[in-house]
């Protein structure tokens, strides 16, 4: 996944051989290109909107979240998991090294989960986002 601001969102999945499918999908908003690479096929689309913005968002898959939190939690997007945290007041916390670097982890609390993004160097990057709920940990590389 790539973004450049709200409007342009290429996306690449990876090539699935026992499907037939290695899609491609282009988003230009307000138009957008499916491609599957396998099939050599493409179709080309017009979003009706009333808004033009691309949506990437991390926590796609929500369901044994509570409405409300799903809700909040759907806003931090690929590209903009820093400014979701940082607008959120999240409470910085120093954090052993990640990916060989030193890392801090901007947490906050959303429902009954614990939510956390990962950043290294100066000026702060992201380098992952953490969501634990219960008694399981998703964490996504950005």
């Amino acid at each position: 996944m790539y973004r450049a601001g709200t409007s342009y969102c290429p996306i690449e999945e990876a090539p699935d051989p026992d499907h037939g499918i290695h899609g491609v999908m282009t988003i230009n908003e307000p138009d957008f290109w499916v491609v599957n690479l396998f099939g050599k096929t493409a179709r080309h689309g017009v979003d009706s909107g009333p808004t033009f913005d691309c949506r990437m968002p991390i926590f796609a898959n929500s369901d044994k979240l509570q409405e409300a939190e799903t809700k909040k939690i759907m806003t931090v997007e690929f590209g903009l998991e820093l400014g979701f945290f940082k607008s959120k007041s999240a409470t910085p916390h120093e954090d052993p090294v990640l990916q060989t670097k030193e890392t801090t982890a901007n947490a906050l609390d959303i429902g009954e989960s614990n939510y956390a993004v990962f950043t290294y160097g100066t000026p702060e990057k992201p380098l992952a986002v953490m969501r634990k709920h219960g008694e399981e940990t998703h964490i996504f590389m950005v």
